[in-house]
């Protein structure tokens, strides 16, 4: 939301009402549902003040094991790593579908890999076995 001035472009200094309206605006959800996402986040954090973006990334709060395109956090970091993993990303292609449907692709007919709920349930299962267990509240979120 950052990167296209939904909230603060440098992620600083951020209360759950920016969020909220950042919320709202980027992914057109309800107010209450923008509320419940930014106050609970901020309950998971544990704080009452305003928040850096940054912060949403700490290990064990909001951020879990079993992301489909970046790598665990390592033991004893307190943050989970950023970089998009190539080899993740491959296993999360290899999940979808792929066709010749009529139409579609750059160019007519062409080749290419469309992805639904479905694939995306499958990729989640996969990385999910791949790593340790989630907690009960971690699991639930990344149902």
């Amino acid at each position: 939301m950052a990167n296209h001035g939904y909230i603060a472009r440098d992620g600083k200094n951020l209360s759950p009402w920016d969020l909220v309206a950042g919320l709202k605006a980027c992914y057109n959800l309800s107010t209450s549902f923008a509320f419940f996402l930014s106050i609970g986040g901020f309950l998971l954090l544990r704080r009452i003040r305003n928040v850096d973006l940054h912060e949403f990334g700490r290990h064990g709060r909001i951020e879990h094991d079993a992301s489909l395109v970046h790598k665990d956090t390592p033991k004893g970091q307190e943050y989970a790593p950023i970089e998009i993993e190539p080899d993740l990303v491959d296993l999360l292609l290899a999940d979808a579908k792929t066709g010749k449907e009529e139409g579609e692709g750059p160019e007519f007919g062409e080749k290419r890999i469309l992805m639904d709920a479905t694939d995306v349930a499958r990729a989640r299962v996969r990385r999910e076995k791949e790593c340790p267990k989630l907690n009960g509240l971690h699991a639930e979120i990344a149902r």
